[in-house]
Order: C-alpha cells, then structure tokens, then sequence
C-alpha cells in the first residue's frame, strides 16, 4: 500500500465545510431560541402548570440547549474527530427518540388513551428505527476512518507530520 503525506492530510482534514458550518449555526442558534422561549414560558406561567406538562416542557427546552450545546461543541473544536461528531449527534438522536416515545406512552397509558398510546409506539418505533440506523452507520463510518487513519500512519512508520497529536481516539 502506497502512502502519501496528502493520504494522511485528506483523511484527517476535519475543517468544515460551508455548508457544514451555517447548518451547525442555524443548528445552534434554534436550539437555544427553542430552549429559551419554553424555559422562558413554563418559568412565567401565572398558574402552576401540572407536573407532567412541567417536566414535558422542561425535557423540550433541554433537548432544545442540548442540541445547541452539540452544534457549539463541534463549531469550536479544532481537533481531528474522524466522524465522532456523527456518532455523538446521532446517540443524542436516539436518546432524544426513546425518551419523548416513553415520555409520550406513559402520558397516553396514564389517560387510558390506548389508540393515541398505539399512535405513539408506532411513530416511536419508526423514529427510533431511524436514530438507531443513523447511529449505526456514524459508529461504522468513525470506525472505518480511525482504521485508515492506523493503517496509514503504520505505512508511514509513526506518527510524524499531520494528526501528531493523534486523532482523539
């Protein structure tokens, strides 16, 4: 196998792309207004909201500052990641899926709805086939990356030149 310093510098290039970055913005700056105006209305409600409607809005304004936290996370890091900002983003997804699909059951079972619980678990389901995809194939892809990224390094004979500090394994 041929090695090439450019081999090295392609595969662990981690800057941005444009696109990337006003995604991750926009990304940032929704969760926070999200975050911020459901913070903001359950704190200034007149009259006590019921629990359950209270811990609902509490765990949407969180996700709300948790995703704006991600997209902050990945602007601002300057090291090589090798796809495990995808992973990340995807294990959030699929935490965020279980949680409103449990969330939305035990709401539904509570009130003895049993075709909106059925609804849920449907969507649910079909959600979190998705998340758990996506997060498959990130865990795949960050796998694949850090073999090449050891292969290549290993064809060179050590680690000298581009990704010195290790790719953050």
């Amino acid at each position: 196998m041929t090695t090439s310093v450019a081999d090295i510098e392609t595969l662990i290039d981690d800057r941005l792309s444009r696109g990337r970055t006003v995604a991750l913005g926009v990304l940032a700056g929704v969760g926070l207004v999200e975050g911020s105006l459901v913070a903001t209305m359950v704190a200034t409600e007149p009259e006590p909201l019921p629990t359950t409607t209270t811990v609902a809005l509490v765990a949407v304004a969180a996700g709300g500052f948790a995703w704006a936290g991600f997209a902050l996370w990945r602007l601002r890091t300057r090291r090589v990641l090798l796809l495990r900002d995808r992973v990340v983003g995807a294990a959030m997804a699929t935490c965020f899926t279980v949680l409103a699909t449990v969330g939305g059951l035990a709401v539904a079972l509570a009130r003895g709805e049993t075709a909106g619980a059925a609804t849920i678990a449907l969507v649910g389901v079909g959600a979190l086939t998705v998340a758990v995809d996506l997060l498959r194939r990130a865990v795949g892809a960050h796998r694949r990356a850090a073999n090449r990224l050891r292969a290549l390094e290993a064809a060179r004979g050590g680690r000298d030149g581009p990704g010195r500090d290790g790719p953050g394994l």
